[in-house]
């Protein structure tokens, strides 16, 4: 056991030095409250503090276990030492430098790259220039000897030739080294980049596309509402009503709907329509009867045969077949008795339907059109 004594210019308290049998350096000073030595410093701090633990081209972290790893594109040169926790063999090269490469290589004349390490304790033996980074990287690249170089705005540029020997990470005032290593070695990050480049085309593609299609279907819906604003109320209604399905709509008999509104009297009216006029008057024409289809306020027994009159020609311009119903100058006619005898009505036509209409063929050998006297009418909504 070596000890080493000194004191301070001024008065502090008695400190020593002490290096011990397992090698540690020891800081001590003298507690005069405690009246005994005080551990203040110890160095080594932990096994990364060792010179050359793990050996040549070997990284030393002490939050890692284990503490030793090689460094990227080497491997350990006696794997069975290193599995037994000696590393201080070191490591090897997995793939020759360029300029170590033999003439038949499929990799000759391809450069080697560096590799970029954090926050690390640079190893021994450096050689120092001055000048930037990007001319530290120039001269490591024209040297083949040269095998890694970092740079520091105090020191400069730090190169080595060497083994490195003793690299450490640490957790903060690490330097940046860049390691020289061969062209294969970076395969992995150029087919990294190529996919990552891929990866920004499709997805800059994608993005693109369903922009696209986002502004399509905004401006249809634009357009839409836009169409819808400017129809109007009738076309809106029959746009409902096209919409409307016959299913979802419930089917009365004709005899339902006289039943429930008293025969179609006028008190159960809901709107005024043909339909149900025409059906109470041929009822009533059958029962003979006609004259009950008069209104009460309006009857007179001395006009009794112009209100039959009136109501028989009624029937007769509902038939159901055009040739059955009179022209307008034979209406006039009519009411004004100029023609006393009136054919006697048919059931008019309650509903639509196809019928067969009294057309005239023409002559054999001539086109056949159709030459019918049918009138036409046009339904609308109500």
């Amino acid at each position: 056991t070596v000890y080493a004594t000194f004191d301070y210019a001024n008065v502090l308290p008695l400190s020593k030095f002490l290096l011990n049998s397992k090698g540690n350096l020891v800081q001590t000073y003298w507690d005069d409250s405690k009246e005994d030595w005080k551990v203040v410093g110890l160095a080594p701090k932990d096994e990364c503090d060792v010179y050359g633990t793990c050996g040549a081209f070997g990284s030393c972290d002490s939050q890692r276990t284990p503490i030793c790893s090689c460094i990227r594109g080497f491997e350990p040169k006696i794997i069975e030492e290193c599995n037994r926790g000696n590393w201080t063999s070191g490591c090897i090269r997995r793939a020759p430098l360029q300029c170590q490469r033999v003439n038949n290589s499929d990799e000759e004349g391809k450069a080697d790259g560096f590799l970029k390490l954090k926050m690390i304790k640079v190893p021994d033996f450096m050689e120092r220039s001055y000048g930037s980074i990007d001319g530290c990287r120039k001269q490591c690249w024209k040297n083949n000897d040269c095998l890694a170089y970092a740079h520091d705005v105090g020191i400069g540029c730090m190169s080595w030739s060497r083994d490195l020997i003793d690299l450490r990470k640490l957790s903060i005032r690490g330097s940046d080294i860049y390691i020289r290593l061969a062209y294969s070695e970076f395969a992995k990050e150029r087919h990294l980049k190529v996919i990552i480049r891929i990866s920004m085309i499709i997805g800059a593609i994608a993005i693109l596309s369903t922009a696209y299609y986002f502004w399509r279907w905004t401006a249809k819906i634009r357009e839409f509402a836009s169409e819808r604003k400017n129809k109007s109320r009738e076309s809106l209604l029959f746009d409902y009503l096209d919409d409307v399905k016959l299913h979802d709509l419930p089917i009365f008999s004709l005899e339902e709907v006289a039943t429930a509104t008293n025969n179609f009297h006028v008190a159960n009216m809901l709107g005024r329509g043909g339909f149900g006029p025409v059906y109470k008057a041929w009822k009533l024409w059958n029962n003979n009867n006609i004259m009950a289809f008069v209104d009460p306020t309006i009857w007179d027994p001395c006009f009794q045969m112009e209100m039959f009159r009136c109501i028989h020609v009624g029937l007769l311009c509902v038939q159901e077949l055009a040739r059955d119903r009179p022209t307008i100058s034979n209406i006039i006619s009519m009411l004004s008795s100029d023609i006393v005898d009136l054919p006697f009505p048919k059931q008019p036509a309650f509903t639509e339907r196809q019928i067969a209409s009294n057309c005239k063929p023409t002559q054999q050998g001539q086109i056949r059109l159709p030459s019918c006297n049918v009138t036409l009418t046009t339904v609308y909504g109500r």
